[in-house]
């Protein structure tokens, strides 16, 4: 009976909500849940109408403290909720639509299948490609054994809201001597839902466009990446059932970011997570991988040392998961492909300089290579290896003149093959106790490890640059085994321009708080 008048004019929901409140009154104390309390009410009477920063001005305006206006995620999310619920296209979007289906113009090409394209008031499910690019995506894949997908959706389309979706491939492109990591696109699709139906269509369109050209998408496709909305994993495992799939790194990494401001965890600890997040993602053993997050989960819940443990339990939930007793996740990729949203550049050694100084110093103070039978992960599958070898990343004269530092970093690739696997990770890099990120760090970007697999495959550890699932060093090795004929690719960047810019130098007293506690 007490309620203002102001109130009778909102919707029914967002009435019980702001009773909701009035009931909870003897918790206004705690500031947090007053906070989340209003933000909640906020996002609801906000945001179901209103773009996220026109919805953000208008309670700026209304004097609305900044801690109870909700972020843009919430507010674009009760958008797209409400829209779903009450959308209808008008007559005229139809019309237009169906005539731009019929008559697409150049070069796009509208694919029309059993269940595409369809416009109508209620659906939109319309996929297009464009010719002269998937004839070039054709001729790639015939000279590929296999291929990494990436599939993602995205909102901000047009007024009508609809949603559009792409299928495509992971590959490096080069640009002015620049090596990068790119996104092909093959096939696109506009959606009315960001669903697994659309997704679907997606992953059939792709195959029917591959069997058209008389390639066998079964045994190209061994990868499939993605953020995990929207039912992409489960269209995605039906249709492409012996595919590896898993997260995109750079979702994950965005996604700990928010959640560490969300929780008020220190910025610099927050960047720390997320670097050793990219760290391990690329970790070629499972065993060490379960080893640098139970350590690091163990520093983030000690009341001595970071003393973080909600950002912990986040951690444990969202992030990673447990595969028995051992840590593990679905965004690590292990070796091989560049997994997307890793973003590391930097020089690198060159074939014609390898050849160089094994030709003057020979095989011994060239690469260390040491005979062994074990398995390892590549591409998120464990396969078995012959031997391992070492070199180095940038410097030659390290293989000759810092011979200790090459023998730790094999010790460091063979700790997983002892039967005290976890004991000898940590010993590797000088600290039995507790997980050594800078030690790791400090081998992991000086030296490469090369893995020979069963097959007479070779992989590495160096995320930086790949071709053809190696390095310019694991093409080396090849040519040592002779199994490779040597055609220099491209070099990487040689200017401060292409490189990325230096983040800002770390305090002095969180250097101390990140160090690793001595022995």
């Amino acid at each position: 009976s007490a309620l203002p008048p102001d109130l009778l004019d909102l919707d029914e929901e967002v009435f019980y909500l702001r009773v909701e409140r009035s009931v909870r009154e003897g918790r206004k104390h705690d500031g947090k849940v007053i906070a989340e309390v209003e933000q909640h009410l906020n996002k609801h009477q906000f945001g179901r109408h209103l773009p996220a920063k026109q919805a953000k001005k208008a309670m700026t305006e209304l004097g609305i403290p900044a801690e109870h206006i909700p972020s843009d995620r919430a507010l674009d999310g009760v958008r797209h909720r409400h829209l779903e619920e009450a959308k209808s296209y008008d007559g005229k979007f139809v019309s237009t639509f169906r005539a731009f289906c019929q008559n697409p113009p150049l070069p796009v090409a509208v694919l029309h299948t059993e269940e595409t394209p369809l416009v109508s008031e209620e659906t939109v499910r319309v996929l297009f490609y464009e010719q002269e690019n998937l004839d070039a995506v054709i001729a790639y894949l015939g000279t590929q054994d296999r291929c990494v997908l990436v599939m993602d959706a995205t909102f901000k389309t047009n007024v009508q809201d609809l949603v559009l979706a792409s299928l495509g491939l992971v590959v490096l492109h080069q640009v002015g001597g620049v090596v990068r990591n790119r996104f092909w696109p093959v096939v696109c699709a506009v959606c009315d839902k960001e669903d697994e139906p659309c997704y679907a269509l997606l992953c059939r369109s792709f195959q029917k466009l591959l069997e058209a050209s008389g390639l066998d998408w079964k045994k190209l496709v061994t990868n499939v990446v993605m953020d995990g909305a929207g039912g992409a994993i489960n269209a995605t495992s039906a249709c492409f059932p012996d595919a590896t799939l898993h997260r995109d790194l750079e979702h994950i990494k965005k996604d700990v970011k928010r959640t560490g401001t969300k929780k008020k965890v220190d910025s610099e600890l927050t960047l720390e997570i997320t670097e050793i997040i990219q760290f391990s993602a690329k970790i070629a053993h499972p065993l060490q991988f379960h080893v640098i997050w139970e350590d690091t989960l163990r520093r983030l819940r000690d009341p001595e040392d970071w003393n973080q443990e909600k950002f912990a339990d986040y951690l444990e939930k969202w992030v990673l998961q447990k595969k028995g007793l051992w840590w593990s996740a679905d965004w690590q990729s292990g070796l091989g492909q560049v997994c997307p949203g890793y973003g590391t550049q930097s020089h690198r050694l060159t074939l014609d300089l390898m050849q160089q100084w094994r030709d003057k110093e020979g095989d011994a103070n060239t690469f260390l290579k040491y005979e062994t039978a074990g398995r390892i992960m590549v591409d998120c599958r464990t396969v078995d290896i012959t031997s391992v070898i070492v070199m180095p990343k940038y410097k030659l004269e390290y293989a000759k003149n810092k011979k200790r530092d090459m023998v730790q970093r094999l010790d460091l690739a063979l700790c997983s093959l002892y039967e005290d696997g976890e004991a000898a990770f940590r010993t590797a890099l000088g600290n039995p106790r507790q997980w050594s990120f800078s030690m790791h760090k400090k081998l992991f970007y000086k030296y490469t490890v090369m893995y020979v697999l069963s097959t007479g495959r070779v992989v590495d550890e160096h995320p930086h640059f790949v071709h053809s699932s190696c390095s310019e060093q694991a093409f080396f090795y090849k040519s040592v085994l002779g199994s490779l004929n040597l055609h220099p690719i491209a070099r990487g960047p040689k200017t401060l321009k292409a490189r990325r810019p230096r983040r800002d130098r770390r305090t002095e007293e969180f250097r101390k708080k990140m160090r690793t506690p001595s022995p």
